[in-house]
């Protein structure tokens, strides 16, 4: 009996240790993916990017991101429903949590979210484009996430900002190396019901930038047309080859000061450094271009680059 006992007891006891032995633990700092919740019938989710690690346990994981606002807009962002209930997880939780915010910042206003105990929280309820951060403290230390997402309305009458977004994503679902920002937006600049949006994109360390026109039909938002230059010389313009003529071009050299199409006085935005972006609408097609220079010079651009 007792040999029975001891061999019984010896087989449990080796199974134990291989059992110990064979379950692997991570103690990196986790990653976070936040969700739709449960009863959501459009599931959705966005894994967050670490940009600040100061984290102990099987070693010592270091990590800081300067402007980590700046760095989560370069992200392609993910839509979600304004308002909409979600829930995060950690894919190992080989620690204890001591602390955890989760904020969002739009137009760099910080909005603070409540968490709940089951690890779900809401988003909120206007609509755009927002940072989300995820700031957690625990007992092997520090992790700080970030993540880009959009806010949609549910409504059947679609706001501006999200059509524009949900067409950028699906446009470019499936590239790599790729982001865009909305430079400047204008509404009823031909008639009521229209817009023009200035937007500029990167991908493969190429940059462009592009001026489009919409109008608004039976409460949804169409894109009509588009034009775009790129940085690569002093004046790039072109113009939509149908109504509204819509001029536009690309400044990077500094001494010009105004540009003409026609008669009319073109807008300037001020981009990045030296970059400036700029358009004018004109009644006809084939106007002259002028461009004015700071010592009073005027240069007339003749020719045209189309690009899309």
């Amino acid at each position: 009996m007792n040999v029975v006992f001891k061999l019984f007891a010896g087989m449990f006891l080796f199974f134990t240790l291989t059992g110990c032995i064979g379950e692997q633990y991570d103690f990196t700092p986790p990653t976070v993916t936040i969700s739709t919740a449960i009863e959501s019938m459009n599931e959705q989710s966005i894994e967050l990017e670490e940009v600040k690690i100061d984290w102990d346990s099987d070693k010592h994981y270091k990590k800081e991101t300067e402007d980590i606002l700046s760095f989560a807009k370069e992200q392609k962002p993910v839509i979600f429903k304004s308002g909409q209930k979600v829930s995060y997880d950690f894919d190992s939780q080989d620690f204890a949590i001591e602390e955890l915010n989760i904020s969002v910042w739009k137009n760099n206003e910080e909005i603070k979210l409540v968490t709940k105990e089951d690890r779900s929280f809401h988003l909120p309820e206007q609509e755009g484009e927002y940072v989300i951060v995820f700031d957690l403290r625990t007992n092997s230390g520090i992790a700080q996430y970030v993540g880009n997402i959009l806010m949609v309305g549910s409504s059947s009458e679609q706001t501006f900002e999200s059509f524009f977004h949900e067409k950028m994503n699906d446009k470019h679902m499936n590239k790599v190396e790729y982001s865009y920002e909305l430079v400047q937006k204008e509404f009823n600049v031909v008639h009521e019901a229209d817009a023009i949006a200035v937007f500029r994109e990167n991908s493969n360390e190429e940059e462009k930038i592009f001026i489009a026109y919409f109008e608004k039909v039976e409460s949804q938002w169409q894109w009509i047309q588009t034009r775009g230059a790129k940085w690569d010389s002093p004046v790039k313009w072109s113009s939509m080859n149908q109504p509204p003529f819509i001029y536009s071009g690309a400044i990077s050299d500094r001494s010009i000061s105004e540009v003409y199409v026609g008669n009319e006085p073109a807008k300037i935005i001020m981009i990045e450094d030296e970059k400036r972006f700029w358009y004018a609408i004109s009644p006809t097609n084939d106007v002259e271009i002028t461009i004015i220079k700071d010592d009073g010079s005027k240069e007339i651009m003749e020719e045209i680059s189309h690009v899309e």
